[in-house]
């Protein structure tokens, strides 16, 4: 009897063996005509992560990776139990990408019992082939990083810094204070209270936006903020 080969072990050693300059890469009048824009690979329709992505535009195009957040960042994107069943698939796939995109990320939906080996056997790969390996447990967590991603994209570092934020322009104790009332709304922490400073400027534009509004603050979802517009809104005192 012949012995199967072991595809993981082979795509493996493809990788790590593999110069990987492939000149993938947006499409020059992509990157020219919509800069704004999510490039999605069409392999993508239909799947769930598309009906969450609504914070940013995003069109399909033929790209070789499944996202295109940037001209320097791309995703690919799968779930675990497809891994599980098509083991080289990922591997085939980092290949074609290469290292054209000083950020790659490979997007894993955790949607099996027992994730622990397969995750740690996508760690190794993702470091092989200069990839970032970023895990959600939901289709709609997915979208969120996807948005975030392209959000994020011309942000600064310090944005997401709470010294450096509290320091802008001599104004520590009043986002101090800010930040505080903000967190003080259950569910609501100091990362969601800062990214609504750094998005709405004021405390006042804040209480006066309603709850979709609010919700398209990276990084606070539908729910957090229906909870937060519902605490400036709901009367104190319960009336019989």
């Amino acid at each position: 009897m012949t012995a199967k080969p072991n595809t993981a072990v082979n795509s493996k050693e493809q990788i790590k063996n593999s110069e990987m300059t492939t000149t993938a890469g947006p499409s020059t009048s992509a990157t020219i005509l919509t800069p704004n824009v999510v490039q999605v690979n069409p392999r993508l329709k239909n799947n769930a992560i598309l009906a969450g992505i609504k914070s940013v535009r995003w069109m399909f195009n033929d790209i070789v990776p499944d996202f295109i957040l940037g001209q320097t960042t791309c995703a690919l994107y799968m779930t675990l139990k497809h891994h599980t069943q098509y083991p080289h698939y990922i591997y085939d796939r980092m290949q074609q990408v290469g290292k054209s995109y000083q950020l790659q990320v490979l997007l894993v939906l955790v949607d099996v019992v027992d994730p622990n080996a397969s995750l740690k056997e996508l760690a190794k790969v993702s470091i092989m082939a200069d990839f970032t390996l970023m895990c959600c447990w939901s289709p709609e967590e997915a979208s969120r990083m996807i948005e975030h991603y392209k959000l994020f994209e011309k942000k600064s570092p310090a944005m997401i810094m709470e010294k450096q934020l509290a320091n802008i322009n001599g104004t520590e104790d009043k986002h101090k204070c800010v930040i505080e009332a903000l967190s003080s709304v259950k569910s609501i922490n100091k990362t969601d209270s800062l990214s609504l400073i750094s998005n709405f400027e004021s405390f006042e534009k804040i209480v006066k936006s309603d709850a979709e509004t609010l919700g398209l603050c990276p990084g606070l979802g539908p729910l957090k903020a229906e909870k937060l517009y519902q605490a400036f809104h709901k009367p104190f005192i319960r009336s019989d």
